[in-house]
């Protein structure tokens, strides 16, 4: 079955967002499939979840009861925690009506995610959720629509916005605002689908600052596949000086073309009146050079085309029957009809060569020589000019957007390469620090904040920390709704996972992170909004030197305590694409550390002083740089993970159409289907093949992780084709609300799968398997190695005290190296006793025959 993808998309997505639930068919092709494809019947005592048409009903996103979870008991509206020691039924029910979610990063996770997310909430209730790059957006939305849901407000807080709040993108409480946001970008509401004239607001939201506009310009051109604007904006996109060598070798190639014309034959010898003055030389000149760049301009818009044509074998029949009810055929037919003018425009140009060369005024011989000759002096200068960029990029943050840019009009660059209408008031950060806030529920001029998250909206800043938000800090099970967002330190290249470990109280430095107020509030090129700005303030910043022996002091202010951090900040570090948003700096107070010699020994200078650096031996500022979540792990399946989970962990994936199946817009494989995992075609390009590198790099453990028993069968694939998302921001309102609806298909395939007792429970007995089968292993490898430890058992303390005495190495500096002794005698029986109950007995192969494979490996690795 294949989601709508023509015209029709936004009045299905029009629906879906109303206040009604609506059949399932509404997401799917209604009527008898064309091409003589059909869907059995159920046969030969098969049960199917999904039939034709299937039963029960999905939508109504815009109604507040949609979301009410009818049947569940009260505490469902509590943390985890709140039911331990509660009657069998209440847990069972709380249990049932519970799920954690995970998102995979990708520029259209934004678009394809809050309608799978609002379906799910329309069946359980959301306790951890989590993501990275683009997917921390969706996940950050979703913890603040529980916080908004769980509130139980009135229903007046959930009345339709007025038609001014709706175009500047304001959105109601709840999982309600959620569905607020997607009909935004699709430019639909629950009474009409808007103007006739596509906004792009997607695109709008992506703002450059006034120092990198010229080259988002390129970045534009690129998107809207404008070729010629691309060119110029490409010559127009460095600096002052680059412009001006430029503007002086075009005087040089008309002066040139003007040489060449006077003194070299032309065949077909042209005949232009006027040519043997100044002036006419001149004209002519120009318009040899002009005809040259836009003849190759028009060439290389009709080659790609005419070698797709030619390089395509004819598909076999199966495959033109499926590609006919495919959303992918529809959007091709949409997007050829779109760009339509772009081959007619290149054939235009030709015919106007035609005519020139027909007329003999276009000396093709001129325009050639000069403009090959220009052509190569002028990419030399846009090469060195990007070199010289790319060298010095990190003083503009190794990106282009920094997110809170303000709305300008359009300079005459951006209109040529296509750039959107402005006429959307905020840039992203600020818009989504914004929606964070709505759909949580809070008061006007409050900022989201972790806290809010773990308390609910009567969480307030705190000065100072209380013991019930440190247990907060230290138990997500406490917590109203648990979010998680992953980001990269590419100084340090480590993955880091927000919000952070509580610091020790009593070390008031352990492990923290500062920020220079400047970095985050550069006036037009702000990375946040005011509000946000301050919300971070520390009122006590400090001055230290930095690690650069010949760098100035940094005043720096400590980032907020966990519970005080605002949420856009952590989601701001994750979406962090890596050149197109700036990466954002960050310290921290490198210790000072003894200098040593190969050997570890320190150094000692001619007084027998200990040589140290700093020499002063205070802590300096350390730069630290955050980039993209999904550097590191773009998928991160495994955050809320657990041997014997209570409630299942739904995935939220995207990839491409396989081959063999361009119809198949969600995918949401049977826990036996491992065989069937997708591949990506490679190509026989070297693009591809790069990309496929990259991805495998950052991704590989994610996949596999997916792949695993107990993992596949809960995470739903959505389909997308090469050119919706990846670094196309101006994808039609038809393609966004498209993308939407194959989001809700997907929540509705994940919420009947696992809303079935018998689903739930096979999905148990595969982790216990799996479970059973580790914990075998792990009690094998103990016993065959426990006869090498015994004596520290049977030493005890002697063992301790002897090992600390006989310890022959020191570390650096004389600081006592640690042995981590037991606070309570009590230690060493327990601990005998558990080492032995764990290798007690040898179950043979009985445990571990037949589990599920592949079977995921049990060992110690560091955390996030």
């Amino acid at each position: 079955m294949a989601v709508r993808s023509s015209g029709e998309a936004r009045q299905a997505l029009q629906r879906l967002i109303g206040s009604a639930r609506v059949p399932y068919a509404t997401l799917l092709r209604e009527g008898d499939l064309p091409g003589g494809l059909t869907v059995p019947d159920p046969a030969g005592g098969q049960r199917w979840l999904w039939s034709e048409p299937p039963p029960g009903t999905v939508g109504g996103y815009g109604d507040p009861e949609t979301y009410a979870l009818s049947g569940a008991p009260p505490q469902v509206w509590e943390p985890p925690h709140t039911v331990d020691g509660a009657d069998d039924e209440t847990c069972r029910s709380y249990m049932r009506h519970s799920v954690d979610l995970t998102m995979r990063g990708g520029t259209t996770s934004g678009v394809v995610y809050p309608l799978a997310v609002c379906e799910v909430a329309s069946r359980f209730r959301v306790r951890n959720v989590g993501g990275a790059s683009a997917g921390a957006i969706a996940a950050a939305v979703t913890a603040a629509a529980e916080v908004g849901r769980s509130s139980q407000l009135p229903a007046e807080r959930y009345a339709p916005l007025s038609e001014e709040e709706r175009q500047a993108g304001h959105v109601r409480p709840g999982f309600v605002g959620m569905s607020d946001t997607i009909a935004w970008l699709a430019e639909v509401s629950a009474e009409d689908l808007g103007g006739e004239r596509d906004a792009y607001r997607l695109a709008q939201l992506f703002r450059p600052g006034p120092r990198d506009r010229r080259l988002y310009a390129l970045v534009t051109a690129f998107m809207r596949k404008q070729v010629w604007a691309g060119a110029l904006a490409l010559v127009l996109a460095f600096g002052n000086w680059s412009k001006l060598l430029i503007a002086t070798l075009i005087a040089a190639g008309l002066w040139l073309a003007a040489w060449v014309g006077a003194r070299l034959p032309s065949w077909p010898a042209v005949d232009r009146p006027g040519g043997g003055h100044d002036w006419w030389r001149y004209a002519w000149a120009a318009l040899d050079l002009y005809l040259f760049f836009n003849t190759v301009g028009a060439l290389l818009v009709l080659a790609p085309m005419v070698l797709s044509r030619s390089s395509k074998p004819l598909p076999p029949r199966w495959l033109t029957l499926l590609t006919s009810v495919s959303s992918q055929h529809h959007t091709e037919r949409r997007l050829l009809s779109l760009s339509f003018w772009r081959p007619l425009t290149a054939v235009a140009v030709l015919a106007v060569t035609a005519v020139f060369t027909w007329l003999r005024w276009w000396d093709w011989v001129a325009g050639a020589l000069a403009g090959a000759i220009l052509s190569l002096a002028m990419g030399a200068v846009v090469a060195t000019s990007a070199w010289r960029y790319f060298a010095t990029v990190g003083r503009r943050g190794f990106g282009l957007l920094a997110g809170s840019a303000p709305r300008t009009a359009r300079r005459p660059s951006e209109f040529l390469a296509g750039a959107a209408r402005p006429t959307v008031p905020r840039s992203v950060i600020p818009w989504l620090s914004d929606c964070l806030n709505e759909v949580a529920a809070l008061d006007e001029g409050e900022v989201l904040r972790f806290g809010h998250l773990w308390q609910g909206r009567s969480f307030k800043p705190l000065a100072e920390a209380t013991p019930d938000v440190l247990e907060l800090a230290q138990d997500p099970q406490r917590r109203l709704v648990n979010l998680e967002l992953i980001t990269t330190d590419l100084s340090r290249q480590r993955p880091y996972r927000f919000p952070l470990t509580a610091a020790d109280p009593g070390d008031p430095d352990a492990d923290a992170l500062y920020f220079r107020m400047e970095d985050l509030a550069d006036g037009d090129d702000a990375v946040f909004p005011p509000d946000v700005i301050e919300a971070m303030r520390d009122p006590n910043p400090r001055t230290v030197p930095q690690t650069e022996h010949d760098a100035e002091p940094v005043t720096l202010h400590r980032l907020p305590d966990p519970w005080n951090l605002p949420v856009i900040f952590a989601v701001r570090l994750s979406l962090a694409l890596p050149g197109l948003f700036k990466a954002i700096r960050l310290y921290r107070l490198a210790p000072a550390t003894e200098i040593g010699d190969e050997f570890g020994r320190g150094i000692r200078d001619h007084a027998r002083n200990r040589l140290m650096w700093p020499e002063d031996g205070k802590r300096r500022a350390q730069e630290l740089w955050f980039s993209d979540g999904g550097i590191t792990s773009n998928f991160p399946v495994h955050l809320f993970d657990s041997p014997l989970p209570r409630w299942p962990t739904f995935g939220l994936n995207l990839g491409q159409h396989p081959y063999q199946f361009p119809h198949q817009d969600v995918w949401l494989p049977q826990d036996w289907e491992q065989a069937v995992a997708p591949a990506t075609d490679l190509g026989g390009g070297g693009a591809r093949f790069l990309g496929s590198i990259l991805d495998t790099a950052r991704s590989w453990r994610d996949s596999m992780q997916t792949a695993m028993p107990g993992y596949r069968g809960r995470v739903a694939w959505v389909r997308q084709r090469t050119d919706e998302g990846g670094t196309n921001l101006y994808m039609p309102r038809e393609i966004i609300a498209s993308m939407a609806l194959r989001g809700a298909l997907a929540g509705a395939r994940l919420t009947r799968r696992f809303g079935h007792e018998a689903q739930w429970d096979r999905h148990r007995w595969l982790r216990l398997r799996s479970t059973v089968d580790n914990l075998d292993e792990l009690r094998g490898s103990v016993r065959g190695s426990m006869p090498y430890y015994a004596d520290i058992l049977a030493g005890r303390e002697e063992f301790l005290r002897r090992a600390a005495v006989d310890y022959p190495y020191d570390p650096p500096g004389g600081v006592a190296a640690t042995w981590f002794e037991p606070g309570d005698p009590a230690f060493w029986p327990a601990a005998g006793a558990l080492l032995d109950n764990l290798t007690k007995g040898d179950a043979g192969e009985m445990l571990t025959r037949g589990s599920p494979r592949p079977q995921p490996d049990l060992r110690q690795v560091p955390p996030e």
